[in-house]
C-alpha cells in the first residue's frame, strides 16, 4: 500500500518538472529581465555589452603582412647602418665592381706609399748608425742590424718598382706586368717582403734589448730602435699590401 502511494506521488512530480521546464525555455522573458537588472546593477551598459557581443558584418579585418613588415625593417635596419658607414660602404657589397676596384687600387697606392717611406727611413738610420771615438761601434759588426739593412734596402726597391708602375698605368693607360700574372707576382713579393722585415726587424730589436739589458743603452742603441721600428712599420704597410693582393688573386679565381 505504502509502495503504490510512492509511485503515484513520483508520477505526478514528473510532468510537473517537464512543464516548469517548457514554461521557462533558455530565451524566456523572465531570464532576460534577470540578465538586465544583473548588468544595470553591476555599472554596464546593455547597449554596448549586445553591441560588443554582435559582430559587425560590414567591418573586413585587414590581412596581417607580418613578412613584409619584418623587411621592411630590415632593409630600414640596413640603410642606417650604410649611411653611417658613409664612403666605405663599398665593404658591404652594395657599390658596383668598378667603384670597389677603385677603392682597393687607392688604398694599395697608399700603402705602397707607406711601406717605401718607412723603408727609406729605416735604412738611413741604420746606415747612419756608426760613432766613433774609443767606445765607438757599428752596425756592421752584427749580423742582425745588416739583416735590416738588406731587408730594407729590398723591400724599398720593390716598393718603388710598384710606384713607377703605377704612374706608368696613369700616364699610358698600360701595365707593366699584364694580368692575371700581375695580381701573381704583387702577392707573391707582397709576402715574401713583409715576413722578411718582419724577421729583420724582430732579430734586430732582440739583439738590441739583449744589449741594453747588460750594458745599458746609448745613441747607438737608439738608432738601431729606431731603424727597426721603422722596418716594423713597413712590413705592416706590405701586410696590408698582401691581403688586397690576395683578394685581386682570388677575385681572378672565381
Amino acid at each position: 500500500m505504502t509502495l503504490a502511494v510512492v509511485l503515484a506521488q513520483t508520477e505526478d512530480s514528473t510532468p510537473r518538472k517537464a512543464s516548469s521546464a517548457e514554461a521557462s525555455p533558455a530565451g524566456s522573458p523572465q531570464k532576460e529581465s534577470a540578465v538586465t537588472i544583473a548588468k544595470l546593477l553591476s555599472g554596464e551598459d546593455p547597449a554596448a555589452t549586445e553591441a560588443k557581443a554582435t559582430p559587425d558584418k560590414d567591418k573586413v579585418t585587414p590581412p596581417s603582412d607580418t613578412g613584409s613588415l619584418a623587411a621592411a625593417a630590415a632593409v630600414t635596419a640596413v640603410g642606417g647602418v650604410g649611411g653611417g658607414l658613409g664612403s666605405k660602404r663599398w665593404l658591404l657589397g652594395g657599390v658596383p665592381e668598378k667603384v670597389r676596384r677603385a677603392e682597393l687600387r687607392r688604398a694599395e697606392l697608399g700603402f705602397r706609399v707607406s711601406a717605401a717611406v718607412f723603408c727609406l727611413v729605416a735604412l738611413s738610420v741604420m746606415a747612419a748608425d756608426t760613432t766613433t771615438g774609443w767606445s765607438g761601434d757599428s752596425f756592421r759588426r752584427y749580423n742582425e742590424y745588416r739583416y735590416v739593412l738588406a731587408a730594407s734596402v729590398l723591400a724599398f726597391t720593390y716598393s718603388g718598382f710598384q710606384l713607377v708602375a703605377e704612374v706608368h698605368y696613369l700616364v699610358t693607360g698600360r701595365r707593366m706586368i699584364r694580368a692575371p700574372f700581375r695580381s701573381y707576382f704583387n702577392l707573391a713579393m707582397d709576402q715574401m717582403l713583409a715576413y722578411l722585415l718582419l724577421s729583420a726587424s724582430s732579430a734586430a730589436l732582440s739583439r738590441n734589448g739583449v744589449w741594453m739589458s747588460r750594458f745599458g743603452g746609448d745613441q747607438f742603441t737608439k738608432l738601431i730602435n729606431a731603424s727597426a721600428s721603422m722596418a716594423f712599420l713597413a712590413f705592416i704597410a706590405l701586410g696590408l699590401n698582401s691581403v688586397i693582393s690576395a683578394y685581386c688573386v682570388f677575385s681572378l679565381v672565381s
